[in-house]
This record gives C-alpha cells, sequence and structure tokens, in this order.
C-alpha cells in the first residue's frame, strides 16, 4: 500500500481541514504493487486487455463482480484514450463497482486501438492502459488529475514504455505518481 503524501496539500489551514473533512472516509491510499503491473500484454483488443487487468482487482477483492462489465460499458460510451506522447488510456467506472483504491498497469506488446477521450470518432494507438478502481468520486477526480499531469511530460511516458521488468516499472510509477512531480 502507497501513501500519496504530498497530493492537494492544502496552501492555508481553513483548506486543509475542509480537505481532512472531505476525505475522512477515504484517505489517499492507493492498492499498487508489482502484481498489479502485467508486462508485454499480446492481445488484440481493448476489451480484451480491460478484462485481463480487471482480472486481477477481482482476484485481490478490490472490485465488485461487476466491475469488468461496467469499465467495459463505461468506456464504450465515454473513451479514455490520451493522445500523449505515448498514447495511453486511463478506464474506470463509477464508484459503486469499486471496493478499495488501487491501479492496475498493462505495458501492451503491440499497441491497441482505443477511443480518444472528448473525441470518439479518433482511435489511437495505444501502448500503456492504467485501469483504475476508486470507490470515493471525488478520489476518481483527483486521481485522474494526477495521472493526466504526470503524462503530460512526455519523457515519463517514453521512459516508462521502455522498460522491461515488473520490478522496473513499478518502482518507476511509485516515484512518478506518489513520491514526486519530478522522474530520472
Amino acid at each position: 500500500m502507497i501513501q500519496d503524501e504530498g497530493y492537494g496539500r492544502a496552501s492555508n489551514p481553513q483548506e486543509a481541514v475542509n480537505s481532512m473533512e472531505e476525505n475522512s472516509s477515504e484517505n489517499l491510499d492507493l492498492a499498487f504493487d508489482e502484481d498489479l503491473v502485467i508486462i508485454d500484454i499480446d492481445l488484440q483488443t481493448r476489451e480484451e486487455v480491460i478484462k485481463l487487468l480487471s482480472e486481477k482487482f477481482i482476484q485481490k477483492g478490490y472490485v465488485t463482480d461487476k466491475f469488468t462489465e461496467a469499465v467495459l460499458d463505461r468506456e464504450r460510451k465515454f473513451p479514455t484514450g490520451l493522445p500523449t506522447v505515448v498514447p495511453i488510456a486511463l478506464p474506470h467506472t463509477d464508484a459503486i463497482y469499486c471496493k478499495k483504491s488501487a491501479i492496475a498497469v498493462g505495458i501492451l506488446k503491440t499497441p491497441i486501438s482505443f477511443k480518444e477521450m472528448g473525441n470518439p470518432d479518433k482511435s489511437l494507438l495505444v501502448k500503456i492502459v492504467f485501469l483504475l478502481a476508486l470507490p470515493n468520486p471525488d478520489l476518481q477526480t483527483k486521481w485522474l488529475q494526477r495521472l493526466v499531469e504526470v503524462f503530460k511530460d512526455g519523457e515519463i511516458l517514453k521512459k516508462l514504455a521502455g522498460m522491461r521488468t515488473k520490478q522496473e516499472i513499478f518502482e518507476f510509477l511509485n516515484k512518478a505518481l506518489f513520491k514526486s512531480k519530478e522522474v530520472s
């Protein structure tokens, strides 16, 4: 379990109190370990990739049995592909299907077509998929914003796409997402 100690830091005391009250039922912990990283995924469709990553959450008890279908349904209606330097996708679904906050990462052997967020008529060849399970809707928004913020830096995604071991990917993402905004 990793805690995001610096994310959402308040700039004044009242903001800090408000932030603590908003997060009292769900802190910023997010389950992420090497077991939630899958490399060299050799599948043909986004549906297959989402099912594979979802299975990790189901095995760990992080989501309900309806999670996978809910993610697939949401991805059809509201695509999550992002046209970053190395295209990524951020599939997720409503909080009611999630029991515990977690992120799974899939590095694809060959890029797979995902529809672009905000432009569903356009397809992107995605290389990296980040599947999110977040039982708190406010936290879901914060983590999506955090991921987009971090991955605006194309160098981070280029490095990530070139990594070859689960441990290397886990340690790199741990630093990028949880420790600081700078990654070497």
